[in-house]
């Protein structure tokens, strides 16, 4: 294999990995598992480092001077039409990354709903500690609950 094409081997192999985290995201959230959350997030930030080594490695390999890493990767595949194991990883990588992509972006729509939903419930409860907020003859708040045993206590 050549030098290129055991890096994109790598790079393909911590995609998938990648995915499987971003899987595991949307399954949290689908289910409002908030605690796992950030055990996942740690996991994606790791990924991401290791995606970035993954990434200077073919630079390094393509003596790409970091312009267009993409463009340059195409070029030398283009050069070197024979190497199927390089172009088959590539093609593979670039699928992977849309689907990694696109799960993100469901990912992100999902926190963003959730958002919402904590929102409006935050501002329903605030309303309605306003509203049973009054004020007694000497000026301090006082909260109404309704309930005569609750407002002795």
């Amino acid at each position: 294999m050549s030098p290129l094409a055991v890096a994109l081997e790598q790079e393909t192999s911590l995609l998938i990995r990648f995915i499987a985290v971003l899987e595991k995201e949307q399954d949290a959230l689908k289910h409002g598992w908030s605690d796992q959350l950030g055990p996942i997030c740690e996991e994606k930030l790791t990924l991401i480092g290791y995606l970035n080594t993954a990434e200077a490695t073919r630079g390094q390999i393509l003596d790409s001077h970091g312009d267009d890493l993409q463009a340059e990767t195409l070029q030398w595949l283009q050069a070197h039409p024979d190497d199927r194991i390089a172009n088959a990883l590539w093609q593979k990588m670039r699928d992977l990354a849309r689907n990694a992509k696109h799960l993100h972006e469901l990912n992100s729509r999902l926190v963003q709903m959730h958002l919402k939903k904590t929102d409006e419930l935050l501002s329903i409860l605030t309303r309605k500690a306003e509203q049973n907020t009054f004020y007694s003859s000497n000026g301090q708040a006082h909260s109404v609950t309704g309930s005569r045993l609750v407002d002795s206590a």
